[in-house]
C-alpha cells in the first residue's frame, strides 16, 4: 500500500508538471479564498500564508506556478501563484488568498465561477493597506458576523449544493466541537488491497465522517466501483476516492465520461 501511494504521488507530480510545461492549460470551476484566521500560518510548500500576497491553492499545479485567474461573472483578472495544496472539494478548483479575491471583488459572494490559465505574468506586489482598506475590511466582516454567516466548511458539502454567498473557506477542527449537531451511523466493511493502472479521483477529504458521510450519499451505481486510498503528510491524513480500477488510460477516460456530471473536477490518476 506505502508502494502504491508514493507511485501514485510521483505519478501525480510528474502529471502537473507536464500541465505547468503546458502553457494553453486551461480549467474552469468554483473558487473561493482563505478565512482571515489562517493568516501567519504553513502552507503545503512550508510558506507561511499571507493574505496580503497574490497566492493560491491547488490540487496538483507545482508550487511556483504563475495562474491568471479570472472571474466569469464580472470580468475581473488577478495573477496568483500557487504555494498550497487543494481546495478538498469536488465543488472548487481553487482557493484563493483575501488580496486576490479582493482583486477579483468575490469577498461578500465568496464562491464564484473562475476560469484559471498558466502565465508567465507574475502576481502583483502587495501595497500596504490603507485607512480606508482596512475599515472597508472590518466592515465586511462585522457585516457577516451581523448576518450571523457560518464559515465554509469544504468537507461537508452535499453532493448537488449549490455556492453559498458570503462564506470564507474554513477547515473543520473535530476536537473543537463540544456539540454534534446531528448523529449518523454507517455500516462499514473494509478489505485492504493493492492496485496499478489508472483510477478516477473524484474527491478528497481530510475527515473521516465526512468522507462517510459522502460515500453515503453516492449512487449505488458508483459506489459499487469505489476505492479509497489514504495519503498521509506531516501527520495529516487525506482520504481520496477513486472510482474504478482500469489497466489503460482510455478504459479510465471512459468511466471518467461516466461521473464527470456529478463529479466536474474529477481527473484520472496513475496507480
Amino acid at each position: 500500500m506505502y508502494r502504491t501511494i508514493l507511485t501514485l504521488m510521483f505519478s501525480m507530480l510528474v502529471w502537473s508538471m507536464g500541465y505547468a510545461q503546458n502553457k494553453s492549460f486551461s480549467q474552469e470551476g468554483q473558487a473561493s479564498y482563505y478565512a482571515d484566521k489562517f493568516h501567519g500560518r504553513s502552507t503545503a510548500s512550508g510558506e507561511k500564508y499571507d493574505k496580503t500576497l497574490f497566492t493560491c491553492a491547488h490540487m496538483t499545479l507545482p508550487y511556483g506556478t504563475n495562474l491568471k485567474v479570472t472571474n466569469l461573472e464580472n470580468g475581473k483578472k488577478v495573477v496568483v501563484r500557487v504555494n498550497d495544496r487543494g481546495p478538498f472539494s469536488p465543488n472548487r478548483i481553487i482557493d484563493l488568498s483575501r488580496a486576490a479575491a479582493e482583486a477579483l471583488d468575490i469577498i461578500v459572494k465568496g464562491v464564484v465561477k473562475v476560469r484559471i490559465e498558466i502565465t508567465s505574468e507574475t502576481p502583483p506586489t502587495p501595497s500596504a493597506p490603507t485607512a480606508e482598506s482596512e475599515k472597508k475590511t472590518s466592515d465586511t466582516q462585522k457585516s457577516d458576523a451581523a448576518r450571523g454567516v457560518t464559515e465554509y466548511k469544504p468537507l461537508g458539502q452535499p453532493l448537488d449544493s449549490k455556492p453559498q454567498p458570503n462564506i470564507q473557506l474554513e477547515l473543520v477542527d473535530e476536537k473543537q466541537q463540544t456539540a454534534p449537531s446531528k448523529t449518523e451511523l454507517f455500516a462499514v466493511q473494509v478489505t485492504k488491497n493493492s492496485a496499478t493502472g489508472f483510477s478516477v479521483q473524484l474527491a478528497s477529504f481530510n475527515g473521516v465522517g465526512n468522507l462517510l458521510s459522502r460515500l453515503a450519499d453516492i449512487d449505488a451505481s458508483v459506489k459499487s466501483e469505489l476505492r479509497i486510498l489514504a495519503v498521509e503528510k506531516e501527520g495529516v491524513t487525506a482520504y481520496k476516492i477513486l472510482y474504478g480500477i482500469y489497466a489503460t488510460r482510455a478504459e479510465a477516460d471512459k468511466a471518467k465520461e461516466k461521473v464527470v456530471a456529478k463529479f466536474p473536477d474529477c481527473f484520472i490518476i496513475s496507480l
